[in-house]
Formats: C-alpha cells, sequence, structure tokens
C-alpha cells in the first residue's frame, strides 16, 4: 500500500484486508480510536485505516490527535480511525490494516485462495477435530464445486504468540489451501 497526504513523502507499507471484529477475536483493542465494525467493511462507507504502532510513531510522531486524520491510502481519502498496540504483527509485520471488503459488482467469486481466517476453538474441542470437520466440508465443497475446489483443502495450526498473547492456546489459523 501506498500512503500520502501527511507531512512525509509517499511511503510504500506492509498493508493487510482484516474483517471486522478480528481484532476482537484475538482480544486486541486500538490503544486509540476504534476498532473497525462491520459497517467499514462494504463499499458504501468511507474508506478507513487503523495503524501500526510503529508507523504513528515513525509518520505521525506518536501525534494522539491521529485519529481521524486524512490520508491518502492507494489513491483513495482514507480516514484513520485507529492505531494498534506496540509489537502487534498480525498477520506478519504489519504497517496498516484496512477493511476488508468485497466489491459487489464481482458476484459470488467461488476460487479466491488467497484468505485466511482465524476462529476459536471450544474448549472441548480439539485441532484434531477442527481438522477432521474441515476435511469433511471441503470434501463436500469439492464434490459441489469441482471446478473451483477439486484439491482444496484447510490446514488448521494453533496461532502461537503471534498476535493473541495469553489467548494464543485459543486461537488457530485456517488456511484455505494445501
Amino acid at each position: 500500500m501506498i500512503i500520502a497526504g501527511t507531512r512525509s513523502d509517499p511511503e510504500r507499507l506492509l498493508g493487510s484486508e482484516l474483517s471486522a471484529g478480528a481484532f476482537e477475536q484475538l482480544g486486541v483493542k486500538p490503544i486509540l480510536g476504534r476498532d473497525f465494525a462491520a459497517r467499514d467493511n462494504t463499499f458504501e462507507t468511507p474508506e478507513v485505516a487503523l495503524l501500526s504502532h510503529a508507523l504513528w510513531q515513525r509518520r505521525f510522531g506518536g501525534d494522539p490527535s491521529i485519529v481521524d486524520t486524512p490520508v491518502v491510502l492507494n489513491g483513495k481519502p482514507t480516514t484513520i480511525v485507529g492505531v494498534m498496540p506496540k509489537g502487534l504483527a498480525y498477520p506478519e509485520m504489519t504497517d496498516i490494516w484496512v477493511p476488508q471488503r468485497k466489491d459487489p459488482s464481482k458476484g459470488n467469486s467461488r476460487g479466491s485462495y488467497h484468505l485466511f481466517g482465524s476462529a476459536r476453538l471450544k474448549p472441548e474441542a480439539t485441532l484434531a477435530q477442527a481438522q477432521a470437520e474441515a476435511d469433511t466440508i471441503m470434501q463436500s465443497l469439492s464434490k459441489e464445486f469441482p471446478l473451483t475446489n477439486e484439491g482444496i483443502g484447510a490446514r488448521f495450526q494453533y496461532l502461537r504468540h503471534h498476535a493473541a498473547g495469553d489467548a494464543s492456546h485459543l486461537m488457530l489459523l485456517l488456511f484455505n489451501a494445501d
């Protein structure tokens, strides 16, 4: 992603798209401003972004009034709505997060394999049970949609201390392709 429209020159950033509720599921809250809301995942609302703590410090000097500041992100007017805690690395090292938005003009786009998700196991569930259930679902989808799902699976693994801190033993990372 490219950020512009601030006191510094344009800069290339590592960015991630997340759906509303992703940080809540991880038990992570912004230190300033707000998290993404469900409305942010629609094309009808203005573009918004969350900053990493490091980007906030480096580019904005840790300015506590950064919330509601307009910037240009990938050529689009975008409002900064929050700053995430220091050290957050989800997924991987990210400078800025934007809401994941589905383009309604594209309809249902089967065959998008670049997405991943996270989930919490029920207290009594095991990773092996979750994997077995996912395997059954993926086999069913393969039969129903052979053009897009044949040979595609979901692989579960624990998301250990990557972003969830003390709650990491409850988190799973779900991959869409083997």
